[in-house]
């Protein structure tokens, strides 16, 4: 039963992570019906592509362009998608005002335990990796993301849609 490991892995992931980061913590603004159509859409068909793509999508233009708002509503979409496409595992939105949301050390752990909530077949591998690494948490960030991301989800590759994590303000990041 995943909520057994799901309660282990919040306890253990708790010290680092930031649930004001999430796309939704705030009730910040999403786009306004039929504006930036254009711009979501391409965003969200490169989600949804099953070739072998650039693994990135990098949506970038000058401050107050609305970046921050097309990527709450690509995220908001793809967590309320259903059927067989590209699904929401997890966003980070960094931001210079909180602490908390510009520390990359809370990144991936932040990550983590959204992936573990959204894709619970992982929670047992995630717990495993925890129990076998408690001190993951004080290692460096690529230690980090080599542990708690891709070593948890590296047997699913291909099995499943591509996990799709949405990134905010990454130059806010310290």
């Amino acid at each position: 039963m995943p909520t057994r490991w799901i309660g282990s892995i919040t306890d253990a992931l708790k010290p680092k992570y930031v649930p004001d980061a999430a796309y939704d913590s705030h009730g910040g603004s999403f786009c306004l019906k039929d504006t930036r159509e254009d711009v979501i859409e391409k965003v969200l068909d490169w989600a949804a592509a099953s070739d072998n793509g650039p693994r990135v999508f990098w949506l970038h233009g000058l401050a107050g362009l609305g970046k921050l708002t097309v990527a709450r509503t690509v995220a908001d979409r793809l967590e309320k998608a259903d059927g067989l496409g590209p699904k929401l595992a997890a966003t980070f939105f960094f931001s210079r005002d909180s602490t908390n949301c510009s520390n990359i050390g809370r990144f991936f752990p932040t990550i983590a335990q959204q992936l573990a909530t959204s894709h619970t077949f992982i929670c047992e591998d995630m717990d495993n990796i925890l129990k076998k690494d408690p001190y993951i948490l004080d290692k460096d960030p690529q230690r980090q993301f080599k542990t708690l991301i891709l070593d948890t989800i590296r047997s699913y590759a291909g099995s499943l849609p591509t996990p799709i994590v949405v990134v905010d303000a990454l130059d806010e990041c310290e």
